[in-house]
C-alpha cells in the first residue's frame, strides 16, 4: 500500500493517524510505503522498530500504479486563506494557483494528474464536510477494508 500524507514521525494530526494506522497495517503484515507531502519516502525498519528516510528530494517518489489510491475531501472545503499562494510568498511561484481555487477544486486537478499517469484513484467527496479530517475516518476505513480484503488471501489458500 501507498499512503501519502504528513510524514508519520511528524508531531501534527495527520502524522499521528500516518503512524497509527502504520502500525496496524503493518502489524497485519502488510508492506507499506509512505510517501509525504514534501516528497520524502519514509520507511518502516522492522529491526529497529523505527521509521527512517528512504528518498528525499523535491519530486514525490514513483507511484506504484497498481495500488489504489483514495483521495478524500469534504464538498464543504471551501476556504481559501490558507491555500492561495500571493506574489512574494514564501511558497509563491508562477503557476502556484493554477490547480484550484478551493480544495475539492485542487484535488479534481490532483487526481487527474494522477489518473494521467496511470493511477488508479478513486475521488470521494463527502457531503456537507468542510475541513474536518475526522468526519473521513468512515470513508477512509471503508476504502482500506475493500482493499485489504482484495490482497489478503482467503481462508484455506
Amino acid at each position: 500500500l501507498a499512503w501519502l500524507s504528513n510524514r508519520p514521525d511528524a508531531n501534527s494530526g495527520y502524522g499521528t493517524q500516518t503512524r497509527q494506522v502504520a502500525r496496524r497495517l503493518l502489524s497485519d503484515g502488510h508492506g507499506v510505503e509512505f510517501l509525504t507531502n514534501d516528497g520524502t519516502r519514509i520507511e518502516y525498519e522492522k529491526g529497529k522498530g523505527s521509521w527512517h528516510v528512504a528518498c528525499t528530494g523535491k519530486k514525490p517518489a514513483p507511484l506504484n500504479s497498481r495500488a489504489p489510491e483514495q483521495m478524500i475531501v469534504g464538498d464543504a472545503d471551501l476556504e481559501t486563506w490558507e491555500i492561495t499562494h500571493k506574489p512574494g510568498g514564501s511558497r509563491w511561484m508562477e503557476g502556484a494557483n493554477d490547480a484550484g481555487r478551493t480544495r475539492p477544486e485542487r484535488i479534481e486537478t490532483l487526481a487527474r494528474s494522477f489518473r494521467d499517469a496511470g493511477v488508479n484513484v478513486q475521488l470521494d467527496f463527502m457531503a456537507g464536510v468542510s475541513h474536518e479530517r475526522l468526519k473521513t475516518l468512515p470513508q477512509v476505513q471503508d476504502f482500506l477494508a475493500g482493499v485489504l480484503a482484495v490482497r489478503r488471501p482467503s481462508p484455506g489458500r
